[in-house]
């Protein structure tokens, strides 16, 4: 049975700033199956402010290439696909996850976002709610990272019925310890559902040491819907 999940991952190659080439994806996933990962979720940038545009299409077939070369390689960690979608409404974000064009977690309503770091909570809001009425749910991917958001923006969109992802770097420190700072009180305050590891080739992951100090597996632990 999986029990650990890695929601939010930049594994897949060729596609975004993640990984330039199979060897460095194979040995990012062989990481995770050493620190306890039993599944990842592939989530390839749609950012296209960082000209990160790769096609749906483009990323399914580089996503299967890749889970041939991690059997070869006999890497057991459950592959998943799904984007993180930077939101802006001048991207017609809804539109293209309607047509197929963007990608939500392991096919399901879940979308996870993330937005420009000196995103307002209004726009965030705006975000949930539009994909709300859409009937996509949304995972806001690393909300200690946007300089305007607060505790009660975080509180308002989980009312909204977002759902709320830190990183494990965060946890421990590695991203400053003002962040870390908010990411635990977030945690103490009950607002935090994922922690991942947001790892990229020149990030490794820390999901490890975040589950060490958290002392707890609750926020590591997918949704059944996210493992369907």
């Amino acid at each position: 049975m999986i029990f650990l999940v890695d929601i939010h991952t930049h594994i897949l190659p060729f596609v975004d700033d993640g990984s330039a080439d199979l060897q460095t994806s194979v040995k990012m996933l062989e990481d995770q199956q050493k620190s306890g990962v039993d599944a990842v979720i592939l989530t390839p940038h749609y950012c296209p402010p960082r000209k990160y545009v790769k096609t749906a299409a483009e990323i399914k077939e580089t996503f299967e290439n890749f889970k041939n070369e991690a059997k070869k390689a006999g890497v057991g960690v459950r592959l998943l696909l799904g984007q993180e979608i930077y939101w802006s409404n001048s991207y017609n974000v809804l539109k293209m996850l309607k047509s197929g064009e963007l990608l939500t977690l392991n096919g399901t309503n879940f979308v996870l976002l993330e937005f420009s770091f000196s995103t307002s909570a209004e726009c965030v809001s705006e975000a949930i709610y539009s994909l709300k009425i859409s009937g996509y749910r949304s995972i806001i991917a690393h909300v200690e990272r946007y300089k305007r958001i607060d505790f009660s923006a975080v509180e308002d969109m989980r009312e909204q019925g977002a759902l709320i992802q830190v990183n494990a770097d965060s946890v421990i420190g590695k991203s400053g310890l003002k962040t870390k700072f908010f990411t635990n009180k977030l945690i103490k305050r009950r607002l935090v559902d994922f922690v991942a590891s947001d790892v990229h080739s020149f990030r490794p992951s820390a999901l490890e040491k975040a589950r060490k100090k958290l002392k707890t597996d609750k926020y590591f632990n997918a949704l059944p819907e996210l493992l369907k």
